[in-house]
C-alpha cells in the first residue's frame, strides 16, 4: 500500500465512525412534575422508536418513530392506543450539556407536554437471565 494513502484511509475511517455517536435525545427520560398529558417517563431508543404512557385526557400507550432534526432536537411521530389511526407530532429538545443533569422538553405544537431529566443514557431494557429457584 502506498504510504501516502494511509493517512487518507484513517481519516475516512474516523469520519465514518464519528457519525455513529449517540444522539442526546436517546435515553430514558422521567419527570415528577404534573403535566397536561400525565406523562411520567419517555423512552427514546437507539432504533428510532420511542414510547410513553399518558393518563390525561385519557389513559393511553404511545408508540413513536423519531428522527434527529438538529444536534439537540428530535421529532417524534406518535400514535396512541386510544386513537391508533391518528398520528400526532411532538418535538423533543434537549438542553446543551453543562452543569447539572440533562433536561428535555417535549412539545406538542406550541404546548409543553412535559419537561424531563435524563435517567439513563441506555434506553435498551436489560434482560435478566432466567433463574429458576
Amino acid at each position: 500500500m502506498n504510504m501516502r494513502l494511509i493517512p487518507v484511509v484513517f481519516l475516512f475511517a474516523a469520519a465514518l465512525l464519528s457519525g455513529c455517536g449517540r444522539h442526546p435525545a436517546a435515553g430514558v427520560w422521567a419527570t415528577d412534575q404534573d403535566n397536561a398529558y400525565g406523562i411520567k417517563r419517555l423512552r427514546v431508543g437507539f432504533d428510532g422508536r420511542a414510547e410513553f404512557e399518558t393518563t390525561k385526557p385519557e389513559p393511553a400507550s404511545w408508540h413513536c418513530f423519531w428522527g434527529a432534526t438538529g444536534k439537540y432536537s428530535a421529532s417524534l411521530q406518535c400514535r396512541s392506543s386510544a386513537q391508533p389511526e391518528v398520528t400526532r407530532n411532538f418535538v423533543l429538545t434537549v438542553s446543551e450539556p453543562g452543569e447539572g443533569r440533562l433536561q428535555a422538553r417535549l412539545m406538542h405544537g406550541a404546548e409543553t407536554a412535559a419537561i424531563f431529566v435524563l435517567l439513563d443514557e441506555n434506553p435498551t431494557p436489560v434482560v435478566k437471565p432466567f433463574n429458576p429457584e
